[in-house]
Parts: structure tokens; sequence; C-alpha cells
């Protein structure tokens, strides 16, 4: 567990989600769980959505998502939104079963 301010818990966050500096921004007070399959590589971590569908419904609240991707820019624009896409696409298939 890591406990920090802003702007640079938000930033850990943005290396070990995204592998690039790109910052999650967290509010006050705000918190996020971030889970890793094998190792901590940068890139490689997952916001925990299964928990936080579960508290979020034991708290009778709407369990609606909204995918935003903040994707670092690559070598060039189309290398960007080859990126982006790829990433659509991984988290689309991670989160349409827990929606089913």
């Amino acid at each position: 567990m890591l406990v920090g301010h802003e702007p640079d818990l938000g930033k850990l966050a943005g290396v070990l989600l995204f592998g690039a500096p790109a910052a999650l921004p967290l509010r006050k007070a705000g918190a996020c769980s971030i889970e890793f399959d094998n190792h901590c590589a940068a890139g490689k971590g997952r916001l925990r959505i299964p928990w936080l569908l579960a508290e979020v419904g034991r708290h009778g609240r709407c369990q609606s998502a909204i995918l935003e991707l903040w994707t670092p820019p690559a070598g060039s624009t189309e290398a960007t939104i080859e990126r982006e896409a790829l990433w659509a696409g991984e988290s689309l298939r991670f989160l349409k079963p827990l929606f089913a």
C-alpha cells in the first residue's frame, strides 16, 4: 500500500497503469487500488474494477462505467492512435464480462 499526496501519488499511479508519466488525477482524499498479475512493471497495473463495482453496489450506488484512456504520446500521431485503439480493445475485453 502506498500513501501520498498529489501530484506525486497521481504521477506514480499513472506510471504503474500507463507506463508513462501521464498522471492519474486523484481528488482530495482520493484513493486507487492497482493490482499486477506477476510483477510490478510500469504500464502493467490494472485498477481493481471488480472490487470497485462490488463496493459501489454495496453502498447502493450506480454500477455503470466510463472507459477513459490517458494514452501517452508515441513517436507519431498514427502510433499514438494505434496504441490507444489497442488499449481500448484490451479494456473493453476486460470490462464486458463484468457488466454482462
